[in-house]
């Protein structure tokens, strides 16, 4: 099942690229007096876990979107 995905922004945080084996990944990281916009998708518990296992260079943290709805992002370890 593809989950569903709303449009979202996210403030003080800017979008960027990592190459990692030849491969480019956009991450997000923090900025002060930057926004980017993304994507909020709803996920079960199930697909976090799985999420997880995949994003294994990353750390799931808790942000406050621009709406104020809180919700998971994926920071790349080595921007904490």
């Amino acid at each position: 099942m593809v989950p569903k995905a709303r449009r979202a922004m996210l403030n003080g945080y800017e979008r960027g690229i990592v190459v990692r084996g030849g491969e480019r990944y956009f991450v997000i990281r923090k900025r002060r007096n930057a926004t980017t916009r993304g994507a909020l998708l709803s996920l079960t518990v199930t697909q976090i876990r799985r999420s997880d296992v995949y994003e294994r260079h990353y750390s799931r943290r808790l942000v406050e979107l621009a709406s104020g709805t809180k919700a998971w992002a994926y920071i790349p370890k080595a921007y904490l």
